[in-house]
């Protein structure tokens, strides 16, 4: 595995995944296990997983929600492929736990129980550093879970006040 330097940089994925796309298929798997909620439902719980874990430093949880083959391409322009590879980029970050994260949702558009995608303007925020940046963050539905496949960011100005 390649080691990478990525500090407190914002977290970013490039698909990797192929999604099968037999609509049926995946509104029976959606509806398999009603205990846990609607597709919809969880694919609530699994972004707010993604973005509350990131935030507050769980590398377990963050892990988790993430699909063994993702990738990520920060902002500063680095790639990790695979979730392990992911993590080890991000160790910095979930054992500093000195960074501040902050997102606003952009855009969504959810494709049935297949395909997600949201567009988020973040800001870290560390001592004496502080980045804003545009991330795009794709989840595909695999074996009845939400799972991010792909999380890319790049560096952005500060949002315009409105």
């Amino acid at each position: 595995m390649r080691k990478l330097a990525v500090g407190a940089a914002a977290l970013s994925v490039v698909l990797t995944t192929s999604i099968p796309s037999i609509e049926g298929v995946h509104l029976l798997a959606a509806g398999a296990d009603s205990r846990h909620g609607s597709c919809a439902e969880r694919f609530d719980q699994a972004q707010r997983q993604d973005m509350e874990s990131f935030r507050d430093y769980d590398a377990v949880a963050f892990r988790d929600v993430h699909h063994p083959d993702a990738t990520s391409v920060f902002a500063v322009g680095v790639v990790a492929v695979g979730r392990d590879e992911i993590m080890e980029a991000l160790a910095p970050y979930f054992e500093a736990k000195v960074a501040k994260w902050s997102w606003t949702e952009v855009t969504r558009s959810v494709q049935g129980c297949r395909t997600a995608v949201i567009v988020y303007r973040t800001l870290i925020e560390r001592p004496g550093f502080s980045r804003h940046a545009l991330n795009t963050v794709t989840y595909t539905y695999d074996r009845g879970r939400w799972l991010v496949v792909s999380d890319q960011g790049t560096e952005a100005g500060a949002p315009a006040a409105r």
